[in-house]
């Protein structure tokens, strides 16, 4: 009787070490998949990888001509400088907007004029999907030109605000995609990649605003630019380390972070392997 209860004691024993082996196994797995996106910069990894295993022919893309051509301030009246309207701040830009960018007329008022020299009539327009908290076109009434008022003051709460602030969407011109290879400090440069991708797999799938502006100091390799057409605005959007979006531009007083979404890191990493398997890099 008393070596039967050893025998079983053993075999339990020994299921126990089974199971046991079996959980440290499947933990360690799970870890192995999980590290493959997250820590020790999984999207800069993948885009070392994409440098050592192609190889790349050398050249730099030129973008610029890509950009709303806007005339620099020449003759506007250096007179016009803030204007307060539905509770925001606007401050005059060095740029006109284009008349084929302005939309409805938004109001009719008299606007003062730096240096108390008096006060000019003036009309607001709406510009072609940008948000009003974002920026308007001013006209002087006796002028043609529409002058570019910002609101560097602005602070969306989450992406999809922004993107409707920025008017970015399914017509929004890609101006490249870069990768950069940090143990070459070199950029590996991609044009014609489409906005669709980045709508579907990374801009509409992040969430909201995180408040951290200092969000650029912890950025990858990963960055791309859009055009904002009706603003002759360039707008910097990259990829974090934990695979959040840091935007910025001349426009914004402030660098923007928004949280990635479920499965950000590995969808930046996809991401990289997507461009480079479909579009051709120049390595800068």
């Amino acid at each position: 009787m008393k070596k039967k209860i050893k025998i079983i004691l053993l075999i339990m024993m020994i299921l126990v070490s089974i199971i046991i082996g079996i959980n440290i196994y499947i933990k360690a797995t799970e870890h192995t998949r999980e590290s493959e996106y997250t820590g020790d910069n999984a999207i800069d990894r993948a885009i070392e990888n994409v440098y050592t295993n192609n190889s790349f022919s050398k050249g730099y893309i030129r973008f610029a001509d890509d950009l709303h051509e806007v005339k620099e301030d020449v003759v506007i009246d250096s007179r016009l400088g803030i204007m307060e309207y539905n509770d925001i701040t606007y401050y005059k830009q060095l740029k006109y907007v284009e008349a084929s960018d302005v939309g409805e007329k938004l109001d009719k008022r008299m606007l003062l004029l730096k240096d108390n020299a008096g006060e000019v009539e003036v009309e607001i327009y709406k510009i072609l999907d940008i948000s009003t908290e974002l920026a308007v076109a001013v006209k002087r009434v006796d002028s043609e030109s529409y002058y570019l008022f910002n609101n560097p003051s602005y602070a969306p709460k989450d992406m999809k605000k922004f993107m409707e602030a920025f008017g970015i969407n399914k017509d929004t011109k890609v101006l490249e995609v870069n990768l950069y290879v940090s143990s070459e400090e070199r950029y590996i440069n991609y044009s014609g990649v489409p906005i669709d991708y980045i709508l579907d797999n990374i801009l509409n799938k992040s969430g909201d605003i995180t408040n951290d502006a200092g969000c650029f100091m912890k950025t990858t390799g990963l960055t791309f630019g859009v055009s904002i057409r009706s603003l002759g605005e360039r707008i910097v959007i990259r990829v974090t380390e934990d695979g959040n979006i840091c935007v910025d531009g001349i426009f914004l007083q402030y660098a923007f972070e928004f949280d990635g979404g479920e499965d950000k890191i590995s969808r930046a990493v996809d991401f990289v392997n997507y461009i480079n398997d479909n579009y051709e890099g120049k390595l800068e």
